[in-house]
């Protein structure tokens, strides 16, 4: 993406006094999840919800990935709902790099029930906040879906899609630290059902539990089968 100047020179300045975010809030969110064609709710889905960083590096022009600011995880209860409560202020972490921000599109919400597409909702695509170097957008963010009906489709078989987004699921706090502890019932469920495909010959990447153990491997982490081990069995 190619930024383009701020059209004035008193803009820039007062840009800059304000170009970093020092912190950010969040709102509540509750919406109700159902069955795409019937309509009936849907108990038991796992909903990750994830706020992230964006940066723009000194001398480049295109915006880059910085981690995950705030995540948490629910499950809906037999009537579909789920809720997530509000959160901050919370301080942008020193070591975040300069002019670290979060774009509008924040929050994403990854939802989850086997025999259902694995999907993913954002506020509505806003692209303009990428011609504004100085860019950092309300300290207190919402998600539009909250209120909503989010409406999830049965998957027709077990390849193609249904598979594709179970292997690389967006959504999800990445990273090399111990943000996994936080999503235990997502990953549960993930490591299941790539078991449950392997096992009917259905080769895939899915994450896997030998990948998380890897990945706690590198970080002062909670044991492994102490934080999963509830949701395996």
């Amino acid at each position: 993406t190619t930024i383009r100047a701020p059209a004035n020179r008193a803009r820039i300045g007062l840009a800059a006094l304000s170009a970093c975010a020092t912190s950010y809030s969040a709102l509540p969110i509750s919406a109700r999840v159902v069955d795409a064609d019937s309509n009936e709710p849907l108990a038991e889905v796992i909903v990750v919800v994830k706020w992230e960083f964006e940066y723009i590096p000194p001398g480049i022009s295109e915006h880059r990935g910085s981690g995950t600011f705030e995540f948490a995880e629910a499950v809906t209860n037999k009537n579909g709902e789920f809720m997530f409560p509000g959160w901050g202020p919370k301080a942008v972490p020193s070591d975040t790099p300069s002019r670290a921000f979060m774009s509008p599109n924040n929050p994403t919400i990854a939802l989850f029930k086997p025999g259902y597409l694995y999907e993913i909702r954002n506020n509505p695509l806003q692209t303009a906040y990428l011609d504004d170097r100085y860019y950092v957008g309300d300290p207190v963010r919402h998600s539009t879906w909250n209120g909503k009906v989010i409406r999830l489709k049965r998957k027709s078989g077990d390849t193609g899609s249904y598979v594709a987004r179970l292997q690389y699921p967006g959504g999800l706090p990445g990273g090399t630290n111990c943000n996994w502890e936080r999503i235990p019932r997502m990953l549960s469920a993930l490591i299941r059902e790539g078991e449950r495909l392997r096992a009917v010959h259905i080769a895939n990447r899915i994450v896997t539990l030998r990948d998380i153990e890897e990945k706690a491997s590198r970080g002062n982490c909670r044991p492994v089968k102490e934080v999963l081990g509830p949701f395996l069995k």
